[in-house]
Parts: structure tokens; C-alpha cells; sequence
């Protein structure tokens, strides 16, 4: 609503935030750029970037794993473990 200036009941924003995002769907960066094309045009928006393009605006995150175990404790409470 602060980037379009329209009260908040009339902005409804569809963000997915999950699949092949490498990390830059947490940040809503591409909002704003949703916003400047929409307000140019009478029709819904979609903003989609090719994997290059995604790719290009992010850090580079190194692969990693972890190992974790989990159980319960006589008290019936989760307990966990990190190797």
C-alpha cells in the first residue's frame, strides 16, 4: 500500500514464496517493480524472471547440510540433537 499509495483494503498482492526462488522471494523487492509496470496498464500483472535473471540478484549460498535428531525425553518433551 506505501509503494502504490492506495489505502490498504484495495491492494491485494499473490507473493509465493516458496520454489526455485534462491532465496529472493523473502525480500519483496520485486513489488515494487510489480507496481510501476501495473500502474502503466489496465490489467493484472505477473512478474516472472528467467533463472538467469533470478540468479543474478542474489548472494552466492555455498550447499550445505545438517543432521538433526529428534525425540522424546522421559517428561514426554521433545528433545533434539544437531551434529
Amino acid at each position: 500500500a506505501k509503494v502504490t499509495g492506495f489505502p490498504l483494503e484495495k491492494v491485494i498482492l499473490h507473493n509465493q514464496l516458496i520454489g526455485g526462488g534462491f532465496g529472493r522471494r523473502l525480500v519483496a523487492e520485486s513489488v515494487a517493480q510489480a507496481v510501476a509496470i501495473a500502474k502503466q496498464v489496465s490489467y493484472p500483472v505477473k512478474i516472472i524472471w528467467t533463472r538467469e535473471e533470478d540468479i543474478q540478484h542474489d548472494l552466492y549460498r555455498p550447499a550445505y547440510y545438517d543432521r538433526i535428531a529428534a525425540g522424546l525425553g522421559a517428561d514426554g518433551l521433545p528433545t533434539v540433537w544437531v551434529d
